[in-house]
């Protein structure tokens, strides 16, 4: 009834459909699979900032809004599914599609190179770790050969490895602050991977690189969204376990400030006892008691850490908010 050529185009219309509704059904299944995790995340500011734009660009840029939600889902996925180089990967494309956006929405045209910036400066920093070296090596010899321009210029006698990595550490987060300005998605990127740095600092000395990454990153986080619930808590604790008692006490009553949970309130008490102070850490544990306990989250990332109240400086275990 039909020729040769007739049959073989309704064959690969038919062979086409059929691709689109397999395609169609995977997109709409994964769709369901990331829609609890995109309902938990905060809602893109980079729409807004672009309004002052034309149109193509404002449309541009709440694309590269929507593709960096996929990207944190995609993430916390990976983290609950215990892959955390798979989801720093994701995390750090979502701050990419951040930086981008801003770029093309004429709202910072260097974000894109200050994240590059960032991310140059966290890899060199790695030189200064030494932990075999029976020799003190001069920082200053060992950064000529880096892009960074930190330790570039003038120089300081006697410069220590540590305040090296203090000023490398310094200088990327404030470019990773640079490329993200005030979104809230950066911010939520910022604090998953210093989660997950904080995480592997956990069974390494408190001075690691990963301690020293996590700082970076909660840092970079809380200068982006300063109200960010559970950066602070966590950078507290990271600042309690290097022994950074004085910084560690004014990052947990800023937090404290702004989310009042039992977590914060515990830690606070654990320095302030650290510190001497038992009628300051009595109001902290006074305060403690006084918070409800607020409704569990179910995302890989939503915890605080609790500092271990008999030996401070150490993490006890984690609590959901």
């Amino acid at each position: 009834m039909y020729g040769f050529r007739t049959k073989l185009s309704l064959l690969w219309v038919a062979l086409v459909v059929c691709a689109g509704f397999a395609g169609g059904v995977r997109v709409a299944g994964q769709d369901r699979r990331d829609s609890p995790l995109l309902r938990r995340l905060p809602a893109t500011g980079l729409r807004v900032a672009d309004r002052r734009t034309s149109d193509r660009r404002s449309a541009r840029a709440t694309a590269a809004g929507l593709r960096v939600r996929q990207h944190l889902a995609e993430g916390l996925r990976h983290v609950s599914r215990r892959a955390p180089d798979a989801a720093q990967d994701r995390f750090l494309a979502a701050l990419r599609e951040v930086a981008m956006a801003r770029v093309n929405a004429q709202v910072s045209p260097t974000a894109s190179q200050s994240l590059a910036n960032s991310l140059v400066a966290m890899r060199e920093m790695r030189d200064f770790y030494a932990p075999g070296a029976t020799v003190q090596l001069d920082p200053y010899a060992m950064a000529v050969s880096h892009q960074s321009p930190v330790l570039k210029g003038t120089s300081v006698p006697g410069l220590s490895a540590r305040r090296a990595i203090e000023r490398y550490s310094a200088y990327a987060t404030a470019e990773l602050a640079a490329a993200c300005g005030s979104e809230p998605l950066a911010a939520e990127a910022l604090y998953a991977m210093g989660q997950i740095s904080s995480r592997e600092s956990l069974t390494q000395l408190p001075e690691s690189r990963a301690s020293q990454l996590a700082k970076i990153f909660l840092s970079a986080a809380l200068r982006v969204n300063s109200r960010h619930e559970l950066a602070g808590n966590e950078l507290g604790v990271l600042l309690a376990r290097t022994g950074a008692w004085e910084r560690a006490l004014a990052v947990l009553k800023q937090s404290a400030t702004h989310v009042p949970s039992k977590a914060v309130w515990h830690n606070l008490a654990v320095v302030h006892q650290y510190r001497g102070e038992q009628e300051l850490a009595t109001l902290a544990l006074s305060e403690m008691g006084r918070i409800q306990a607020g409704p569990a989250r179910d995302s890989g990332l939503r915890h605080f850490s609790l500092l271990n109240a008999q030996r401070p400086g150490e993490v006890a275990r984690f609590a959901n908010p």
